[in-house]
């Protein structure tokens, strides 16, 4: 339909033409007309969003969006949750290594369960050792440990062979050497104070210091710490120990030791320890490897096969003993009577290394706390 000029009237006795357009004024004019309210509208949209009332409404999105789990999300949780329970099934499995290793220690009466567990108790062994080519010997060892109770079971007294209360019978060839460099033998005896300074399943520190009475009748002072860490992997676990002594008449003596363990399975339990000490006043190094292979019988009996070596670095030929050695060991009639039967054959240095057989047996008596709990040795 053709557009009628706006406010022009037509001369009197004259119509429009038909068909006629508007001017290019006008036509201007009325394209423009129709943007006014979309950039109203567009300027009106663009306050409501950059407002007060546009941020809220933008922050509102942004939060219901955070409320629903994007697939990113969900994946990260998933990951999140495989990780935790790997690393769950880690943790029992490294407890199981640590538990395993902790009982056979404690039925065996372990250097390792003696130094970290902190109760009261009272041990007596007797001890006899049969070797060919030597006297029958008998050797009777009290080992007492007193808890201090006021002090929140950190403190205790022990009363024993040596500082480190490792020292039997059936002591290895290092023990032995040693002695032989201390000037004095296996009665010495330790009368030691410790603190716990920290004992956990992961690692421990231990502070012992003290008086060693010498069987010559001279008394030395003695001081040091023992720390221990734990390392436990997949289905492995490693123990690292370190002790250093000094002694008033003897100078110091550092004993490194590493242990590596792993379950085998129910019954069975494996350690290869290898343990290097060191002298102030010697220029040697001594250090033993042992491979030891528990085997749990029942929950009264146990057997250990051990292969041990022992060496030093400045005599010729370095070693001085291997030997393999069977342990059986059982309670008798109540858990604080144990026997032990240990045969062996031993290739020593001072028998030109020939077959040496022999046999131990001990008689163990505990009083106070035999058998202390797991959750107590901090393994």
């Amino acid at each position: 339909m053709p557009y009628p000029e706006p406010n022009r009237q037509a001369a009197p006795g004259k119509q429009p033409r038909p068909g006629r357009s508007p001017s290019p004024r006008t036509a201007k004019h009325l394209r423009r007309q129709p943007l006014l309210p979309w950039l109203a509208l567009f300027a009106a949209i663009v306050m409501i969003i950059t407002g007060p009332a546009g941020r809220a409404w933008a922050k509102t999105r942004a939060m219901d969006a955070a409320k629903q789990p994007s697939v990113v999300q969900e994946i990260k949780q998933l990951v999140a949750e495989d990780v935790k329970s790997l690393d769950k099934a880690h943790d029992q499995l490294s407890q199981g290594i640590a538990y395993t290793a902790a009982w056979f220690d404690s039925f065996f009466d372990d250097r390792r369960h003696r130094a970290e567990t902190n109760a009261t108790r009272l041990r007596l062994k007797f001890i006899t050792l049969f070797e060919k080519g030597s006297r029958p010997t008998l050797d009777v060892q009290p080992d007492l440990k007193l808890v201090l109770p006021h002090f929140n079971r950190k403190f205790s007294l022990v009363l024993s062979g040596n500082p480190d209360n490792n020292t039997d019978a059936d002591a290895s060839p290092t023990q032995v050497l040693r002695e032989e460099f201390a000037e004095t033998n296996q009665r010495n005896v330790a009368a030691a104070l410790q603190y716990h300074v920290f004992m956990t399943k992961r690692q421990s520190l231990i502070l012992i210091g003290g008086l060693r009475f010498r069987p010559s009748g001279s008394v030395a002072l003695f001081t040091g710490p023992r720390y221990r860490v734990y390392f436990p992997f997949e289905s492995w676990a490693l123990r690292f120990t370190q002790r250093a002594y000094g002694f008033s008449d003897a100078g110091w003596e550092l004993i490194s030791t590493v242990d590596v363990e792993r379950v085998i399975s129910p019954t069975l339990f494996f350690r290869s320890t290898t343990e290097g000490t060191l002298f102030s006043n010697d220029k040697g190094y001594y250090y033993d490897q042992s491979f030891q292979l528990f085997q749990s019988i029942s929950d009264r009996r146990m057997i250990v096969y051990e292969w041990n070596s022992y060496l030093v670095t400045n005599k010729p030929g370095q070693l001085r003993e291997t030997n393999f050695r069977l342990r059986y060991r059982q309670r008798l009639w109540r858990d604080w009577i144990v026997v032990e039967v240990a045969p062996q054959i031993a290739f020593p240095e001072d028998n030109d290394f020939k077959l040496t057989p022999g046999i131990i047996f001990r008689l163990e008596l505990s009083f106070g706390t035999a058998f202390t709990s797991l959750k107590e040795t901090g393994k």
